[in-house]
């Protein structure tokens, strides 16, 4: 029966595709969103190849699986900090333009690195 179970599982394999290892989001996901979470998605997307040529089949299934959790983290990550900017400097913008705009703004710094000696 256990052999049975095993025959099938491993028919299974054979009959499935190469888990796609996603590395080219990785490396964007590396250098548009977030540097330490696309780090963790490249090594575990260079992983997948070489597990499914080894015949280790789940691992390589579960390494794409991660790879691909990590990117997701990594873009969240990063549409989250693109979207602080934005309201920061959407709050600048509105503060600068409520105190007179940025002739005024240029007063206002010249005055302070005069009084601060910058």
């Amino acid at each position: 029966m256990e052999n049975q179970y095993l025959e099938n599982n491993e028919r299974t394999y054979n009959d499935m595709r190469r888990p796609n290892d996603l590395l080219v989001w990785s490396i964007l996901s590396t250098i548009f969103c977030c540097l330490v979470t696309g780090i963790v998605a490249i090594v575990y997307s260079s992983k997948v190849n070489n597990l499914w040529d080894s015949g280790e089949h789940a691992e390589a299934i579960e390494a794409a699986r991660k790879a691909k959790i990590w990117n997701i983290v990594g873009l969240v990550i990063g549409l989250v900090c693109l979207v602080m900017w934005i309201v920061y400097f959407v709050v600048v913008l509105s503060v600068i333009s409520a105190n007179g705009g940025w002739e005024n703004f240029a007063d206002m710094m010249s005055q302070m690195e005069q009084q601060y000696d910058f």
